[in-house]
């Protein structure tokens, strides 16, 4: 097991890797496993950094490329301090300098001009320590450097030799390794500003939140602008697939503000239609509607045609998604905590097959990467289809036995199309 931590105005050594276990295509040259192992050195150390043009210079990107954009957006240093103040992005760049990449020398796969490694990102346990409140920001760090605990993060990096150098072409993960950006740590405050503490009902202990009125106001303003900026791509998916139910506003997470849920046309042509689902919040430090969730081809013209239901329970939104082939279904669920971070993820896959003329059906069931048993995946999703208090959105096909029928008796929300949308929006305004 390889372990690449890169550290600020310290060199790290560069380990040279033996290619016993890596699949490597001669023509790709003997240096070619100690070249990559020096990207990915280097790809951490921009990390640490919070380097974003660190990192670009390690890719084959353009400045139009989405991925070019997605790393200047997520690591943009002069935005936090900005937005969110010096002590938050002080704690972002700390978090930051923690991680780690680790990877196996089997898993380096490396062909005459291309080249991938299955990876897993380590990070501080940030998350456990924003849960918890803090005296101040500087409490806070102070707990994050104390913190021994780690996430995990299973991804891939994949590679193209160009001019003679190793570049990195994808880092399809790194907006989870850095969800810690969409966050902020919970702040005591024994008795806020302006809340008097009566004998029937004790003052919180904490805020989240500034002026409830403008909070609100902003974050209808800055949705209003979300929608227009997708509204091209909304009312393609609308006209696609005949349907009037595109957006959805809806108070998932009970903090008084609602979030923001569309379906936009991401693939369309003579051929093919394919729509994602975007999913934002309004963040009051940042002033802004951030996308915190893109769930990719959630419906699409082909084969079954893609379902799916988002829903919030009283402590997560869970997004489903169900779609696939002939031989092979996918049934995945992404949950996601009222902090918009990543808590888990589920998949049921469902094989069809034939042996001989005999049609066999097979299903296995999975906790992130790992396979479980299909008594402890229905135990956990039953749990949270038994804990749902609004179904946000939903456009599946329920059977009798299915895990998800309860949810058709839970109150559910209404969706509208994209111009109702704006004068809805218009109106709350």
């Amino acid at each position: 097991m390889k372990s690449v931590k890169g550290i600020s105005l310290i060199l790290t050594a560069a380990v040279t890797l033996g290619c016993a276990g890596c699949v490597k295509d001669p023509k790709a040259g003997e240096n070619a496993p100690e070249e990559i192992d020096k990207v990915i050195s280097s790809y951490t150390e921009s990390l640490n950094d919070f380097d974003a043009k660190g990192i670009i210079s390690l890719t084959d990107w353009e400045d139009d490329d989405k991925d070019y954009g997605t790393v200047k957006a997520l690591i943009d240093e002069n935005f936090y301090k900005k937005t969110a103040g010096s002590d938050a992005l002080e704690i972002y760049k700390y978090i930051a300098s923690t991680v780690t990449i680790d990877y196996d020398e089997e898993d380096l796969n490396i062909t005459d001009k291309s080249a991938s490694v299955k990876v897993t990102y380590k990070i501080a346990d940030w998350k456990e320590v924003f849960a918890e409140p803090s005296e101040s920001y500087e409490d806070a760090l102070e707990s994050l450097k104390n913190q021994k605990s780690t996430l995990e993060v299973s991804s891939k990096i994949s590679f193209v030799l160009k001019g003679g150098e190793w570049k990195i072409t994808k880092l399809p993960d790194i907006g989870e390794v850095f969800a810690f950006v969409y966050s902020l740590p919970v702040l005591f405050e024994p008795n806020p500003t302006g809340i008097v503490p009566t004998d029937t009902e004790p003052a919180p202990s904490w805020t989240l939140g500034t002026d409830f009125t403008d909070s609100y106001e902003s974050a209808i303003a800055a949705y209003t602008e979300v929608l227009k900026e997708n509204g091209d791509s909304i009312s393609s998916f609308e006209s696609a697939f005949n349907t009037d139910k595109s957006v959805g506003l809806y108070d998932i997470n009970g903090d008084g503000l609602p979030e923001l849920y569309f379906l936009k046309m991401s693939v369309d042509n003579e051929v093919v239609q394919v729509a994602d689902l975007c999913f934002y919040s309004y963040f009051e430090y940042a002033g802004e509607a951030m996308e915190v969730a893109h769930v990719p081809s959630v419906v699409y013209n082909a084969a079954g045609g893609g379902e799916y239901i988002l829903f919030g329970t009283d402590k997560e939104l869970l997004i489903v998604t169900f779609g696939g082939e002939e031989s092979l279904y996918r049934l995945n669920i992404n949950v996601f905590d009222f902090l918009w971070n990543p808590t888990g993820s589920y998949t049921e896959e469902i094989r069809n097959d034939y042996v001989g003329e005999d049609f066999v059906e097979t299903r296995n069931y999975f906790e992130g990467n790992t396979e479980i048993s299909k008594d402890s995946y229905e135990s956990i999703i039953k749990d949270y289809v038994d804990r749902t208090e609004i179904v946000a959105a939903c456009d599946y096909i329920f059977t009798a036995d299915d895990i998800f029928a309860p949810l058709q008796l839970k109150p559910g929300a209404q969706m509208m199309n994209y111009v109702s949308a704006l004068d809805y929006l218009k109106i709350l305004q």
